[in-house]
């Protein structure tokens, strides 16, 4: 069932399209029952950024929190297989999604003071 969830994620990411909110509200939640992590998808700077950024726009357009949450670790995730650009980039994900966040009252401090340093991180680059 994992890698089922596992295999949505990543259709849903590649169809890019608009989807019916309810699904979308399925995959949250089943992000968090089967404990989804950025370990689970390959080791490929591009599928983890795209899912990282599909993931940040669909949680940041409907409130999913399980989605941001992944986005962040697939963000941290990134940075281990790029460098400049790319690496300012993911840092600027992460900061984005850890802002969703806090709007949505999810460790609003800790995450508005991660977010802060990922932004001034991402200009000295």
């Amino acid at each position: 069932m994992r890698k089922a969830v596992i295999e949505k994620i990543r259709m849903l990411a590649e169809m890019n399209t608009d989807w019916d909110l309810e699904i979308l509200k399925e995959c949250d939640e089943e992000i968090e029952a089967f404990k989804i992590k950025a370990e689970d998808f390959p080791d490929d700077a591009d599928v983890l950024f795209d899912l990282g950024v599909f993931l940040l726009r669909k949680g940041e357009t409907y409130g999913l929190k399980n989605f941001l949450r992944l986005s962040v670790d697939l963000f941290i995730r990134v940075r281990n297989f790029v460098s400049d650009e790319d690496y300012a980039r993911a840092l600027v994900g992460e900061g984005n999604a850890r802002l969703r966040l806090a709007e949505m009252g999810i460790d609003a401090k800790d995450n508005l003071r991660k977010a802060v340093k990922l932004y001034e991180k991402s200009r000295n680059i």
